[in-house]
């Protein structure tokens, strides 16, 4: 009977109808609780949030130029003011200088009259000519002085009435820069509700996403144990096949030992007694050779179930090898085609700024191969790690959809001056440039060696160090 042979198989089929079922209801659950987080429902708000905090942040970038234009126009409008006052004030003085001086030469001609004793044009003694003469320069010296006292009174308002309209115009901007700012807080507000918004979904589609990749995994391992099942099936249907097959042929030996003529024999016996002990000894042979045969049809049959079991395992360890060179690839793209993007935006801070191979993803490092040895980022320098965990984080906050990616590097200095340094500054003007970051602080000592590097992409803000 095969059942001592198929009961290990009933056994493990039996135990993998249970897991089947356990994993079928796993894989119905998972789908009903994704189906209540209503993924689509999710991802869609996801996305209203998102373009909601770009608009707004379009918007307060905008509010933010206007208004400082307005301030750059308030601060320009103030210069022009000062600058015609200080005008103004100029041609006030100049004209109060040429009254004073007219009035100064009026006075010395009169003093000149009054120390003559005659008078200069006929001669003649006596106070009466030059009484004359004073009281004229008197009217003189006088009518300067009005005339003074008017342009003066008269600048002093023109003055008055420019102040007052320079004041008014300084006043509007103040009001209009007033209002700009209560806008950009309205927006920085309205900017800090919207972030919250997408933070809170993006935790819901992540969580989402989770539940999905539960779904992948139980789905997989049910597929996995339905092919074990099959397998296991197939396994037992061929024993089964196999022992009809032995069956058969110990039928065919039954019929063939049925089919000899034993009467014959007897027969053979009785018409010749001399051949009695030939007969017997013919019938002995017949019996061994029976024995022999059925004894070798069961060794056969043993080495038949041998080999089937020999046959089954090797296609089993085929499989499996098959099986799991498909899963490492298939892991080791996943694994490219995760870190890919990763690695491109740390080159972009790296390569060409450093003295070192393109950085490379590898055994669950970031590094770069020198030779057949790879370089793990943990035994990088100081300079090196520093760059490519900036451009690790820039890539991170790039992939996660970070609105605003400002880069501050401090301490400058440390890096070579005369090849890395300089490299590094125009590597985050271009980065600047072609938007991977929106911004770069890079913070030193040297005034004049970074004079030359400031630009509207760049700050370097350089400070003095004293004792």
């Amino acid at each position: 009977e095969p059942g001592a042979d198929v009961s290990d198989l009933d056994k493990s089929l039996a135990e993998l109808v249970g897991k089947i079922s356990d994993a079928e209801v796993t894989v119905e659950t998972l789908n009903a609780q994704l189906e209540k987080m209503q993924p689509e429902a999710v991802n869609k708000n996801y996305n209203i949030v998102t373009e909601k905090l770009a608009t707004l942040t379009a918007e307060y970038n905008a509010i933010t130029a206007r208004g400082r234009e307005l301030a750059e126009q308030r601060e320009a409008s103030q210069k022009q003011s000062l600058a015609h006052s200080e005008v103004m004030g100029n041609n006030c003085s100049a004209r109060y200088k040429e009254h004073s001086a007219a009035i100064d030469q009026t006075k010395r001609k009169r003093a000149e009259i009054e120390s003559m004793t005659c008078c200069p044009t006929c001669g003649a003694d006596g106070e009466t000519w030059k009484d004359k003469l004073l009281a004229s320069y008197d009217e003189m010296i006088a009518e300067l002085e009005s005339k003074r006292a008017a342009d003066n009174s008269a600048a002093d308002a023109e003055f008055e009435s420019y102040k007052l309209k320079c004041e008014a115009e300084l006043a509007d901007f103040d009001a209009k820069i007033s209002a700009f700012a209560d806008e950009l807080e309205a927006k920085k507000e309205a900017g800090r509700e919207a972030r919250k918004a997408k933070e809170g979904a993006a935790v819901i589609v992540q969580t989402c996403n989770a539940k999905r990749q539960e779904i992948t995994e139980a789905q997989a391992t049910l597929n996995k144990l339905n092919y074990e099942c099959q397998t296991l099936t197939k396994q037992r249907q061929g024993i089964f096949d196999k022992f009809a097959s032995h069956l058969a042929a110990i039928e065919n030996l039954k019929a063939e030992i049925a089919a000899i003529d034993y009467a014959e024999i007897l027969g053979m016996v009785d018409n010749s007694k001399g051949d009695e002990e030939c007969s017997r000894e013919a019938l002995a042979n017949a019996d061994k050779a029976l024995q022999k045969e059925s004894a070798e049809l069961g060794n056969k049959l043993t080495l038949l179930k041998s080999m089937k079991r020999r046959d089954e395992v090797t296609a089993e360890l085929v499989i499996l090898k098959g099986a799991t060179k498909v899963l490492l690839e298939m892991q080791q793209n996943a694994i490219n085609n995760a870190f890919e993007p990763l690695v491109t935006a740390i080159r972009k801070f790296t390569d060409g700024v450093l003295d070192t191979p393109p950085i490379d993803f590898h055994d669950g490092n970031f590094g770069y191969w020198l030779d057949d040895i790879f370089v793990e980022i943990d035994t990088f320098s100081g300079s090196q790690k520093r760059l490519a965990l900036l451009g690790q984080m820039i890539a991170l906050a790039s992939a996660s959809g970070a609105p605003l990616k400002v880069v501050i590097i401090d301490e400058l200095g440390d890096f070579e001056p005369l090849t890395t340094r300089p490299a590094l500054i125009e590597r985050m003007v271009d980065l600047a440039t072609d938007g991977t970051i929106d911004h770069a602080f890079l913070m030193a000592n040297d005034i004049d060696y970074y004079d030359v590097w400031r630009n509207g992409s760049l700050d370097v803000l350089v400070h003095e160090v004293t004792a």
